[in-house]
């Protein structure tokens, strides 16, 4: 069948008529409705058409400047790289062979080395040519001096070392010339100068401001090794750049190559020589604050979106932390389960072998020029301030990181922000038995913490009445509502009648009873099981009263869980209350 006898069958339709069948199912509400606003403030429309994508963009080829589809132009392999973080050199190594015996591409350390027979002990029965190696929390013109040291120990060329130093913006040395020259000379393939940015998102930056923010502190590392006499050419392929991801797909997807094209703009005004001097290598690392404690094998599930974002996006090398790291750290099974999740996107999905998929969608042409421009704008903001630095000292930093951190935790506990296992979906019969002080990282871990470790359980029952489908509707929204809290839930059958369910209640030892009905039974219900159960249990309703909640109150309920109550205070409160009986 050729191509033209099969569209035949078609009509053709145009985005009129699209709009006009989408109005339709929306019953005359605008389209509009269906727009959505994430919480990094991009607009997503409902859909996208070749009027959306962003002009000249069809024009950009991977491998090529502006570099928004990626330095590669052959396949999308990236480096699967082991996070390595110790306190012993020894300890360090093990879990280095460990990983590379586990499809490591490559090893990140992140510890104190005191002296040269630390390195060595760190790095025993490694093979340095064959892999790639990171290092951060060591200075770096000494690390220089033991490489060397090694590479003679080893009879391999210093020209095979592959690697980096990463430094947040607050560690980078002072001296960076002589850091710059010392590489430049004896490992021009070992990159002196990746600046890591994830501990700002995780401190409360979002995915537009961690790209801003690693921008700006790429410029002012950029003009100071311009300023102490290095070339464009030359100082440019010295830096890269390490950001953190989080659980928004496509934002992440789009985010990564709109850093690259506007890094690549950063550049513009140095004039470089050659076109790959506006190229940048980006590693990519999940980002803690996407990990959580609670239900903590769902952090499973977001590394491995968080994975393909990253090579969907174009990395060049790609970090997964361990799944249970926000409780101990990670073991040796979790770290095996992060890399194995890199091993299946690279050989089972064959995510390596497709360059640049997002390249030509609309939606994500769309997305990627949003977060460039957003980042953009805060850039020069930076800029006009004096650089990042004076910027920083400022105390526009913290102010930003501050805001976001309280706005994270606000949509966190209102449920605008979903975190599965967390403040929706939750694991109510968790232990918590494994957790220290270093588990509890927000609101809701605190919360689940507390209820677990009381002297007494509070038990709340759940009583059904009524409508079927409205008492099973608002069971299953009290079993997800308060289990997010870790209280003990008594679930049940539909009892005949309020007297019979107030009965159970008491027999159950029940410190709270919840109302799960329809709301023609509350006239019967809310003052039958209120002259049986008030100051005997807390009663609580799942539904908004309305303009009854005076009434409600009267009877005895006092806590309302519905759609609109805020799901931390609420959980709070009434833990307080269920703590003190």
């Amino acid at each position: 069948m050729s191509e033209s006898s099969f569209w035949e069958g078609f009509a053709p339709q145009s985005l009129a008529d699209w709009e006009q069948a989408a109005t339709k199912e929306l019953k005359g509400a605008p389209l509009d409705k269906l727009r959505h606003r994430t919480p990094d403030g991009l607009e997503l429309a409902p859909y996208y058409s070749a009027a959306e994508r962003p002009a000249g963009v069809a024009h950009y080829l991977p491998g090529e400047y502006p570099y928004r589809r990626g330095l590669r132009t052959a396949n999308n392999h990236w480096t699967a790289t082991a996070y390595i973080a110790f306190n012993h050199p020894k300890e360090g190594n093990r879990q280095a062979l460990h990983a590379l015996n586990h499809g490591a591409d490559a090893l990140w350390f992140d510890g104190t080395l005191n002296s040269e027979s630390d390195f060595l002990a760190l790095v025993a029965g490694i093979a340095p040519q064959y892999i790639a190696m990171g290092f951060s929390g060591v200075d770096g013109l000494q690390l220089g001096n033991w490489l060397l040291g090694w590479t003679k120990q080893l009879a391999i060329s210093p020209f095979a070392l592959r690697g980096c130093l990463a430094y947040t913006p607050a560690q980078l040395p002072t001296d960076r010339r002589a850091l710059a020259d010392f590489y430049r000379q004896h490992f021009p393939t070992f990159n002196p100068f990746c600046l890591h940015t994830a501990h700002f998102r995780e401190q409360g930056a979002g995915l537009v401001e961690e790209t801003a923010l690693a921008l700006a502190a790429g410029h002012e590392l950029l003009f100071s090794l311009v300023s102490a006499g290095l070339t464009p050419d030359e100082a440019a392929p010295l830096i890269q750049f390490q950001l953190a991801l989080d659980t928004d797909y496509f934002a992440e997807m789009a985010r990564l190559r709109a850093f690259r094209q506007a890094w690549s703009q950063v550049l513009v005004p140095y004039q470089p020589k050659h076109s790959c001097s506006h190229a940048t290598t980006l590693h990519a690392v999940s980002g803690r604050q996407a990990l959580f404690s609670l239900d903590r094998h769902t952090n499973l599930l977001r590394l491995t979106t968080m994975g393909m974002a990253a090579v969907a996006g174009g990395v060049q090398s790609l970090t997964l932390l361990p799944f249970d790291a926000p409780i101990q750290g990670g073991d040796d099974f979790s770290q095996e389960l992060s890399l194995q999740i890199q091993l299946l996107l690279h050989h089972e999905a064959q995510l390596g072998q497709v360059v640049d998929p997002a390249a030509g969608a609309y939606f994500l042409e769309n997305l990627s020029n949003q977060v460039g421009e957003k980042a953009w704008k805060l850039f020069q903001i930076i800029e006009a301030a004096g650089g990042f630095s004076t910027w920083q000292q400022s105390g526009a930093l913290q102010q930003l990181l501050s805001e976001g951190a309280a706005q994270r935790e606000k949509a966190l506990a209102s449920r605008k922000q979903i975190r599965v296992g967390v403040n929706q979906y939750p694991n109510a019969p968790e232990s918590l038995a494994d957790w220290n002080s270093n588990s509890i990282h927000n609101a809701f871990d605190r919360l689940r913490h507390r209820v677990a470790t009381a002297k007494k359980q509070p038990r709340i029952f759940l009583l059904p009445l009524g409508d079927v489908a409205m008492r099973m509707a608002r069971l299953n929204f009290s079993s997800n509502f308060l289990g997010c809290a870790g209280f003990e839930l008594l679930s049940n059958s539909a009892f005949e009648s309020p007297e019979t369910g107030a009965a159970a209640a008491l027999a159950a030892g029940a410190d709270a009873v919840v109302l799960c009905s329809d709301d023609a039974s509350w006239a019967c219900a809310v003052p039958a099981l209120g002259q049986i159960l008030a100051g005997k249990t807390e009663l609580i309703l799942a539904g908004a009263p309305g303009e009854s909640e005076a009434d409600f109150r009267a009877a005895g309920f006092n806590t309302f869980i519905h759609l609109r109550a805020n799901l931390l205070d609420t959980l709070e409160q009434l833990a307080t209350k269920l703590l003190a009986r």
